[in-house]
């Protein structure tokens, strides 16, 4: 049961970041790159000052993913290859970064300020926690701004999003494992968003 809750809590993150990109479509690049570039500095100085005070950690996560991702697919628009490449690129760093060991604290340890400062986090009553990663909230972003810049329906975004946390969690499922590389899982399901769009469209 807790396994379906962290899917519908990632899903409705996830879906609502691609969604920001997507509505965003008419705000200028340099905008959209002022506001990610801000939370960005923020996530750093707060990962770097040990200061870590809990849910407003949420918010300088939120402005990196939010204006960063919208910036990063705004740009790789002029490009049909933009978004394989750069997801390719991610789920590689992704999967390498699964192979080494995780620096996420176990539930039972209190966090560090980098590991708030890079995770959207919710803190649960019995003492578990819901997490979603930065980079993953920003490349969701980013899938749904390159759909509106690109005029492809915002059903690519989705499937993507929805069938590679799918893909993910039914891993997870079968074979219980902390930090897998959802990045690449993304890939997975924008090659097959991709393809079945182009079939029927």
């Amino acid at each position: 049961m807790r396994l379906i809750f962290e899917l519908l809590f990632d899903l409705a993150l996830l879906l609502g970041g691609a969604a920001v990109g997507w509505r965003v479509g008419s705000v200028g690049v340099s905008r959209l790159l002022a506001v990610g570039v801000f939370g960005f500095a923020w996530l750093v100085g707060g990962a770097t000052s040990g200061h870590s005070p809990y849910p407003w950690t949420n918010l300088p996560v939120l402005l990196f993913a939010l204006g960063g991702g919208s910036a990063l697919g705004r740009a790789l628009s002029p490009y049909a290859w933009g978004m394989s490449a750069v997801l390719a690129l991610l789920s590689l760093a992704d999967l390498t970064l699964a192979i080494l060991p995780s620096p996420t604290p176990p539930s039972s340890v209190e966090p560090a300020g980098p590991f708030l400062y890079g995770n959207l986090v919710l803190f649960l009553s019995g003492g578990g926690r819901f997490v979603l990663g930065a980079l993953d909230l920003l490349v969701a972003t980013a899938l749904g701004a390159y759909t509106w810049q690109r005029s492809l329906p915002f059903l690519t975004a989705v499937g993507t999003i929805s069938l590679g946390l799918a893909l993910a969690f039914l891993v997870a499922a079968v074979h219980p494992t902390h930090g897998l590389p959802l990045l690449a899982f993304f890939y997975g399901g924008w090659l097959i968003a991709g393809r079945w769009i182009r079939r029927n469209s």
